[in-house]
Formats: structure tokens, C-alpha cells, sequence
């Protein structure tokens, strides 16, 4: 187990950490000393103890405040999918809508069978005049 040395408010303190906390154990140890530096000018005024509490008050605030901010963008994000997925729903309607033939499919089949007929005129048609042409 890893063992690091922190500093807090000019005193060395060894800590053992897991293997791969060193970093986040020195970056908390650097929020302490940070929070530390709003009392730099009364801190040898006090205890020790009233050091730790104060800091850790400020601490606890600051946390507080972090998670009711978590919370609320935690809700957003949930209404924002709810939104989406409204989005999706509507936008496959429209899809299927856009997709779906506005003439029902025995009036596309009577077009057919009417263009299908259509094209074997115009090629007997064709066919006869060729022949016409052929025999002058």
C-alpha cells in the first residue's frame, strides 16, 4: 500500500492510500491548504481543533451545495430525455406518415393494371406502324 506525504497548514503527514490514490490524496490534501489560506491571518490563534472544524464545515458546505447542483442537472438531463424520446416517437409518426402512400392500394393497383394496359397499346400501336412503314 502506498504511503504519501501531504502537507496541511505547514505540518508533513504521512497517509497510506490504495495503490492509484496518490494523486486525488494530493489534490484533497491541496483543497484543505487551499481553505486553510481564508484563515492564514488568525490561524495561530487557533486550536487545532477549531481549524479542522472550520475547515471541514466550509467543506461540507461547499459539498452540499455540489450535490444539490448534481441533483438539479440530474433532473434536467431527465427531462431532456424524456423529451428526446417524445422527439423520437413523433418523428417515426412523421416517418411513417411521409412513407406511408396517401392513395389507398387498390387505386395504386387500378394505376398499375391502367398503366400496364397503357404500355401494350402504345406497343401495339408502335408495332402496327412499324409494319405500315415496312410494306411502302
Amino acid at each position: 500500500m502506498p504511503e504519501v506525504e501531504i502537507k496541511i497548514a505547514g505540518r508533513s503527514y504521512k497517509v497510506d492510500c490504495q495503490e492509484g490514490d496518490e494523486t486525488n490524496l494530493l489534490n484533497a490534501a491541496g483543497i484543505i491548504e487551499d481553505e486553510l489560506h481564508q484563515f492564514s491571518e488568525v490561524i495561530h490563534m487557533l486550536s487545532e481543533i477549531r481549524i479542522l472544524l472550520m475547515v471541514s464545515l466550509i467543506l461540507a458546505d461547499k459539498t452540499t451545495e455540489l450535490r444539490c447542483k448534481i441533483s438539479d442537472l440530474e433532473k434536467r438531463i431527465s427531462s431532456k430525455d424524456i423529451e428526446m424520446e417524445q422527439m423520437r416517437i413523433d418523428l417515426k409518426a412523421a416517418e411513417d406518415k411521409a412513407l406511408s402512400p396517401a392513395i389507398p392500394n387498390e387505386v395504386l393497383d387500378g394505376m398499375v393494371s391502367v398503366a400496364t394496359r397503357i404500355e401494350e397499346i402504345e406497343r401495339k400501336v408502335t408495332d402496327d406502324h412499324r409494319k405500315e412503314v415496312q410494306t411502302i
